[in-house]
C-alpha cells in the first residue's frame, strides 16, 4: 500500500516538473498607449488687398479690406472684434460681412479715411476653427496705402510759379468824390452839433468800449449750444457755426479779414502770429476736423460735438487777451 502511494507522488512529480531546456511560456505584456505629439500647424497665407474707387482715396472716403484664404473642409473663419488698424483708418463694424464659395472663404472690412498720407497696414491674423473646435491662423501681409486730401497741395504744398502780380487795388472816381461829399457833410453835421452842446455846456456822450473778442466768442458758443442742433443730427449746420465763430474770433483778435479765407490760407495767415507752437497745431487739428464734418460729410457723435465745442472755447480762453494784455481767466 505504501508503494503505490509513493508510486504514485513520484508520477506526479515528473509530470509538473519541466524536461531540461524546455522553456517556460512567456506572459505578453501589452505596450503603453502614447498620445501622438500634438504638432502646431503653420499659419495658413491669405490674399489681402484694399478695394478702392481709385488710387489715392480722399479724406471721408470708404475703401473696403478684402481677404480671400481657401481653407480646409469643415473650417469656418472668424473674423475678431478688434483688428490693429492705424489711427487714420476707422472700422465700421456693422458693415463687416464674410462669405463662403465651396472652401474658398472672402472676408470684407469697410474702413473710413480718416487722415491723409501715407497709412501702413500691418499684418493682420484670423483664426479658423471646425466642429470639434479645431483651430487655424490665417495671416495676411501688410499693406501700404496713400491717401489724399480735399485741398489741393494740402500733404506736400508747393509754391507757385513766379508770375507777374495782379493789383487788387483799383481806383474808383466815383467812389472817391461820394466819400468826399459824405465826408463834408458829416464834418458840417458834426461842428454844428458840437457847437451846440458847447453853447449848452453839456459834455458829449462817451465813445462806447468795444465788446473784446473772446466775451463776443463766448456769446456765441453759449448761443450755439442752447439750440442743441447735434442732439437734433444737424452736424453739418452745427459744425458749420462752429467753424465761423472761431474764424470770427480769429479775425477779431489779430484784426484780419478771417471768414472768406480757406483752411489752407487761414493757417498761412496764422503762421506769421505771435502763438504758441501747441495752441497752433490745435486750431490746425480743430479746423481740418470740422472740415471733415462740412465738405466730407463725416457723421461724428453727440459726445465728439459736446467735446469739440469745448475744445474751440478752451482754446479763445487759452488765446484771448484784453487791451491792458491781461489774459481772462
Amino acid at each position: 500500500m505504501r508503494r503505490g502511494w509513493l508510486t504514485a507522488l513520484l508520477i506526479l512529480f515528473f509530470i509538473a516538473t519541466p524536461a531540461p531546456g524546455e522553456a517556460k511560456p512567456a506572459v505578453e505584456e501589452k505596450a503603453p498607449l502614447v498620445a501622438p505629439p500634438e504638432e502646431d500647424s503653420p499659419p495658413i497665407p491669405g490674399d489681402a488687398e484694399l478695394v478702392m474707387d481709385h488710387e489715392n482715396p480722399l479724406v471721408g472716403e470708404q475703401i473696403d479690406y478684402r481677404l480671400k484664404v481657401e481653407l480646409p473642409p469643415g473650417f469656418e473663419l472668424q473674423v475678431p472684434e478688434a483688428f490693429p488698424f492705424p489711427a487714420a483708418l476707422r472700422l465700421k463694424k456693422d458693415e463687416v460681412t464674410v462669405r463662403k464659395e465651396g472652401n474658398q472663404w472672402t472676408a470684407l472690412l469697410p474702413l473710413m479715411v480718416i487722415r491723409y498720407g501715407r497709412i501702413k497696414i500691418p499684418e493682420l491674423t484670423f483664426t479658423a476653427t471646425d466642429a470639434d473646435n479645431n483651430s487655424l491662423s490665417v495671416r495676411a501681409g501688410e499693406i501700404v496705402v496713400f491717401t489724399g486730401s480735399h485741398f489741393e497741395n494740402e500733404s506736400e504744398p508747393e509754391a507757385a510759379g513766379a508770375e507777374t502780380p495782379v493789383s487788387l487795388v483799383q481806383t474808383n472816381w466815383i467812389l472817391i468824390w461820394i466819400l468826399i461829399v459824405l465826408a463834408v457833410v458829416l464834418a458840417a453835421v458834426g461842428g454844428t452839433l458840437w457847437l451846440a452842446g458847447r453853447r449848452r455846456g453839456k459834455k458829449p456822450a462817451p465813445k462806447a468800449i468795444p465788446i473784446p473778442a473772446h466775451i463776443v466768442a463766448g456769446r456765441a458758443l453759449d448761443a450755439l449750444e442752447k439750440e442743441r442742433l447735434a442732439e437734433e443730427g444737424e452736424f453739418e449746420a452745427f459744425y458749420t457755426r462752429l467753424s465761423e465763430i472761431l474764424r470770427d474770433y480769429l479775425g477779431r483778435r489779430w484784426l484780419f479779414d478771417s471768414l472768406d479765407l480757406t483752411t489752407t490760407e487761414l493757417m498761412a495767415h496764422m503762421d506769421q502770429r505771435a502763438m504758441a507752437n501747441a495752441d497752433f497745431q490745435l486750431l490746425a487739428n480743430m479746423l481740418m476736423d470740422f472740415d471733415l464734418v462740412k465738405f466730407a460729410r463725416f457723421a461724428p457723435s453727440i459726445t465728439q460735438s459736446n467735446e469739440d465745442i469745448e475744445r474751440t472755447r478752451g482754446f479763445i480762453t487759452q488765446t484771448a487777451s484784453t487791451e491792458s494784455g491781461e489774459v481772462p481767466s
